[in-house]
């Protein structure tokens, strides 16, 4: 289960890939360094009231917004979503490997992205 700073985190990614937003983007907005909102993000910091509602007037949506539970529905895996459920071993370790790969393209271009910000 997630705690509400996991919560928080992923809303605040959430919201921010809706914007197109970069991390560094939302933490200069707010006032706060790139490492602290990477760690509010990946829900690693004890995240405080008055932050999470300066983040959410900076990014237009309510606290609730941000703080509000996920359901028990997982929603599938991109790759399980495009390719289907499989049901070999070998399929899940493929897709699993896959999975790894897309992570670490979106990582690569977060990162690019960030350090092209912080440039300009």
């Amino acid at each position: 289960m997630m705690d509400m700073n996991q919560i928080v985190g992923k809303r605040v990614s959430d919201f921010l890939e809706d914007k197109g937003w970069t991390q560094v983007k939302l933490a200069n907005k707010i006032g706060v360094s790139r490492q602290i909102m990477n760690n509010i993000i990946q829900g690693k910091k004890n995240i405080t009231v008055a932050e999470v509602k300066s983040i959410a007037e900076v990014l237009e949506v309510d606290v609730e917004d941000l703080t509000k539970t996920f359901t028990k529905e997982k929603e599938p895996e991109t790759i399980t979503a495009f390719m289907g459920e499989v049901s070999t071993d070998k399929a899940k370790k493929g897709i699993k490997k896959v999975e790894k790969i897309m992570d670490m393209i979106v990582f690569y271009k977060q990162t690019n992205d960030s350090f092209e910000d912080m440039m300009s």
